[in-house]
């Protein structure tokens, strides 16, 4: 057996295990969407007018209380991450910048500006 057919084999033996395994995760994925998914077997509940305020809209206190406790946990826990965020400023100890740095920054200078200054025709 050549090189080549055997680089051939090999080649078409892995395409059909990628699609094959391709396949056995698609068919995993709808069943577990399908077990997941619930069954309405209950038809709906016919809905009677009333001049009541239905239950759904009267929140309880105890409901809003929460409700407000979760946002105010939210916003603490926002402004503490914001507080503890890295800032990118330079270093105090000194202004100027290095060599190093104003070699680099001066060729993506350059590159940037012959992207840019093409003729165009």
């Amino acid at each position: 057996m050549s090189t080549i057919e055997a680089t051939l084999g090999i080649s078409a033996v892995s395409i059909v295990l990628l699609f094959a395994s391709m396949a056995l995760i698609w068919l995993l994925m709808s069943l577990m969407s399908r077990i997941s998914v619930e069954k309405k077997s209950e038809p709906a509940a016919v809905v009677e007018k009333s001049s009541e305020v239905p239950a759904a809209a009267a929140v309880p206190q105890e409901d809003k209380t929460m409700k407000a406790k979760a946002a105010a946990a939210a916003v603490a826990a926002a402004l503490a991450l914001h507080k503890s965020r890295a800032r990118l400023a330079p270093p105090a100890s000194s202004s100027a910048a290095t060599s190093w740095q104003s070699v680099h920054r001066a060729s993506a200078i350059s590159r940037r500006n012959q992207i840019f200054s093409r003729k165009r025709g």
